[in-house]
């Protein structure tokens, strides 16, 4: 089954997917990768940690999948030689985490992750309105996106009701779904990113927490 054909059927879009450049791959989306796994009911073990020199931000971990009876392990490996990254335990989770989704769906060699290398994410970065794989939305560059993120963020982290959040940016017909969506598209790190800045996702998830919490007590 083609790339465009697996992720269809797991209820995943064109704009999880682009085509890298210079080596002309097929790059999908780390989001991307997670809501296959997640769609298609792939679970993971506990990694096996290889390596963990913070000291020297190198990492590596074994990672196991399974998706029903069928079992495939990759692995993770992130240090100054192959990342430009700060986080080498998170990147080294992401690689091994998308390697294993790939092979387990029947992509691995079709495509490759966006963590697989930094060139990937570099010319993801660089898009803009001139390049055709900008995904279109309501920002129509980068640094238009950049700023409506900020406004949205700033107010997710200011409401103050759990339904109103819901409205703003859950599902769909939520008021702010088009422009997550260009996000993920052009900028996954605003959407999902652990480390510092948090993603939106995060952002979105601590506040949802927080006023849960309100209800509750």
């Amino acid at each position: 089954m083609s790339l465009q054909k697996t992720l269809e059927s797991l209820g995943i879009g064109a704009d999880a997917y682009w085509k890298h450049g210079q080596s002309g791959k097929w790059v999908v989306y780390h989001w991307a990768c997670e809501a296959a796994a997640a769609a298609a009911g792939i679970k993971f073990d506990p990694p096996t940690v290889i390596c963990a020199d913070p000291a020297n931000k190198i990492a590596t971990i074994c990672v196991t999948g399974h998706l029903g009876e069928k079992s495939e392990w990759s692995i993770g490996e992130a240090a100054p030689y192959n990342t430009t990254q700060s986080y080498p335990f998170a990147m080294a989770e992401k690689r091994g985490k998308d390697r294993v989704i790939l092979k387990l769906l029947g992509l691995h060699g079709i495509a490759y992750s966006e963590e697989e290398a930094d060139d990937f994410k570099m010319q993801k970065r660089n898009r803009s309105t001139r390049d055709p794989d900008w995904v279109k939305g309501p920002a129509k560059d980068r640094a238009e996106l950049r700023k409506q993120l900020a406004n949205l963020i700033d107010d997710v982290r200011n409401c103050s009701d759990l339904d109103v959040l819901k409205g703003m940016v859950h599902g769909e017909e939520a008021d702010h779904a088009a422009l997550i969506r260009q996000a993920k598209a052009n900028w996954p790190e605003s959407w999902d990113n652990a480390e510092d800045p948090p993603g939106l996702r995060q952002i979105i998830e601590t506040q949802r927490d927080h006023l849960r919490n309100n209800i509750t007590h």
